[in-house]
């Protein structure tokens, strides 16, 4: 998903947000009183995305995880945003925000399938605002363009570790999942472009 200009130069508060997102056909982030519109990706960040969906469900190794796609919402309330991540997976059951069945407040891993117009958001603010989710475990950046996977692991409450990880022939451990990503099947059916 691809964020474009805030809709309105007013700020809005998050229970105005919330309604109006209800309301619309698309999708809508909220940042600091912004909202912002979501557009729809490209065909291979709809396969890079159902790609890590299917993965995940075959690979977790644990009973109690939930991987969920775009359709979930993450409140970060520590820094007063709602994201869309592209995936989200999550623990035991979903901690949602009082009144919502659609906004959680408890991913232990979120991944974000870069685009051209998002990798710079995807890289700074969204991996500001998600580090500081007390749950969070695992933040992933899929590239699009190359078989390319950033992975940053929570070392302990206030650090990061980042990897990067490249190669068909590599692959992503994700620890608080007990799981291994073979980039291969990441990137499965992905057609690159003959540049």
């Amino acid at each position: 998903m691809q964020a474009i200009q805030p809709i309105d130069p007013k700020p809005m508060t998050e229970a105005d947000y919330l309604a109006y997102d209800d309301a619309q056909e698309l999708k809508h982030e909220y940042v600091r009183g912004y909202v912002y519109a979501m557009s729809g990706g490209s065909l291979r960040h709809s396969i890079i995305i159902a790609n890590t969906i299917t993965q995940l469900n075959n690979r977790i190794g644990r009973d109690d995880c939930t991987v969920t796609s775009s359709d979930i919402r993450v409140h970060i309330a520590a820094k007063q945003s709602y994201r869309y991540p592209d995936v989200t997976v999550f623990y035991g059951d979903a901690n949602f925000v009082e009144g919502r069945a659609d906004t959680m407040t408890n991913p232990v891993v979120l991944v974000e399938v870069l685009s051209p117009s998002t990798a710079l958001l995807d890289r700074n603010d969204k991996l500001k605002e998600y580090t500081q989710l007390p749950s969070l475990q695992a933040y992933l950046l899929i590239s699009q363009n190359e078989a390319h996977v950033e992975r940053f692991m929570r070392h302990d409450a206030d650090q990061w570790l980042y990897q990067s990880i490249t190669g068909l022939h590599r692959a992503v451990a994700i620890p608080a999942l007990d799981c291994t990503l073979p980039l291969k099947d990441l990137y499965n059916r992905v057609q690159w472009d003959d540049a």
